[in-house]
């Protein structure tokens, strides 16, 4: 028998349910959270260049941002931050993982009185563990923001479908469609996405009035986008269709989609373990077909979109992981069956050792490399004629007299003549869908995604 001031582990007095969404959180807080010293690659060097904190708010800060397609208030964003806390690597990426790791929180609460704790918990830990969440947190650009609101924003249409729709929760909803439409223009698709699931759900409910008031909501926010894009209006038709735009690859889409969900081979198998829960569970509740057509949206009109633009990327469909996860979990965790709560929880599980190993083992250093490179083979006075659709923000590894030796090269030429004592002749990224032949005295040397054109036989 224990003893009076003896702690019984095993006691039912403990609350477990709250023992193990501690545990989970405190997990995810780490992992999305704990910075990383690694180098900036290419696309978090545009978050530096266009939020630069050493250029003052001034109409030269404004014009600079208005350059990239991106919606203009996630620049904005990023350099009050900067200028707020300072410029560093881990600091700019904070921001991002410290408003998913909230979505989170939020995610939890948003749903704790709908659905059995286990249920919730479970979501809440197939949420916080996916590869993509935990990857995106350490990264100085906007998907994890898109990550974060579409955890919350779905978690507000599951709670209008299941319980009904509030006007705080509709508040909600607008809310969160708003702020990942102003981060990012595939966040407009988010945000119309779900107001378009959510009308589908109450019009099914016989709620014909609040789900017409749902398509005006949906039409209200295509409006704000538009307004909020017209800033750039003239950049994007300039750039749509352009000489810079490259190949869309479906197949190659698709496989870089589903790597969104893993890092390793115990994500693939936790993702099948989640699958297989799924099948077996809880298929038939009255929020899946709205999520499903939500996502559909977000899948298809993206699709639509690429054929007018350079590429679709598999990141910008983060807005249909958070959505897929939450199905998949609810339906494990919901089940009476205890085989699908079982192979839930075993998801979750190898989610958090595959999310561990590839937080360990995260490694984005390849363009400080290729800068170094560069340092060492550029002497004072040589130009360095670079790809034009880099900003000079390429330059942030070089020294100061390097940096301002960077010339832009249009992608089909002419490469400027380059002295001839200095041995950088290109120093280029997305390298090969550049239109430029290297010349006959050069040497290309690969350094992951970048390349360096060496003039050969010259003296460093």
């Amino acid at each position: 028998m224990a003893k009076d001031n003896e702690i019984n582990i095993f006691s039912p007095n403990i609350n477990w349910v709250r023992v193990a969404f501690g545990v989970t959180m405190i997990s995810a807080l780490f992992l999305h959270l704990t910075p990383h010293w690694s180098g900036f690659w290419l696309d978090e060097l545009y978050t530096f260049y266009f939020s630069d904190p050493r250029v003052p708010f001034s109409p030269k800060l404004l014009r600079r941002i208005l350059d990239d397609p991106q919606p203009f208030p996630y620049y904005l964003l990023m350099w009050g931050w900067h200028s707020l806390v300072g410029f560093s690597e881990p600091a700019s990426r904070f921001l991002g993982g410290g408003v998913l790791a909230v979505s989170l929180l939020a995610t939890a609460r948003i749903l704790k009185d709908m659905f059995p704790a286990r249920a919730v918990i479970l979501l809440v830990a197939i949420l916080s563990f996916s590869w993509a969440g935990i990857q995106f947190s350490h990264e100085a650009r906007s998907y994890s923001f898109l990550y974060g609101f579409s955890c919350v924003g779905y978690g507000l249409l599951l709670r209008s479908l299941v319980i009904g729709p509030t006007a705080k929760v509709t508040y909600g909803m607008f809310f969160v469609a708003m702020a990942a439409g102003a981060l990012h223009y595939y966040g407009m698709v988010f945000g119309c996405a779900l107001f378009l699931g959510r009308s589908v759900g109450l019009w099914s409910a016989d709620r014909k009035s609040e789900a017409r008031g749902d398509i005006y909501r949906m039409f209200a926010l295509v409006m704000f986008y538009g307004v909020l894009l017209l800033p750039q209006f003239g950049n994007l038709v300039d750039r749509a269709g352009g000489e810079f735009w490259v190949k869309n690859d479906p197949l190659g889409l698709i496989k870089s989609y589903f790597a969104l969900f893993f890092f390793d081979y115990l994500g693939k198998i936790g993702l099948g373990f989640l699958i297989a829960g799924a099948a077996l569970g809880v298929r038939r509740c009255s929020f899946v077909t709205p999520v499903l057509i939500a996502v559909a949206v977000s899948f298809i009109v993206p699709a639509l979109i690429s054929l007018h633009t350079p590429i679709l990327l598999a990141r910008y469909l983060i807005i249909t992981i958070p959505p897929l996860l939450m199905v998949f979990a609810l339906g494990c965790g919901l089940a009476r069956m205890r085989l699908a709560s079982i192979l839930g929880s075993m998801a979750a599980l190898l989610f958090f050792l595959d999310a561990g190993r590839g937080y360990f083992n995260l490694e984005k250093d390849s363009w400080s490399s290729s800068a170094a490179l560069v340092a060492a083979e550029a002497a004072n006075g040589c130009i360095i004629p670079v790809w034009s659709w880099q900003p000079v923000a390429y330059g942030y590894y070089l020294p100061d007299y390097l940096r301002a030796s960077l010339t832009r090269v249009p992608p089909a030429g002419p490469v400027p003549a380059v002295p001839a004592n200095c041995r950088v002749v290109l120093w280029a990224a997305s390298a090969d869908s550049l239109r430029l032949v290297p010349p006959d005295d050069v040497l290309v040397v690969r350094n992951g995604s970048t390349q360096v054109w060496v003039r050969r036989g010259l003296p460093s």
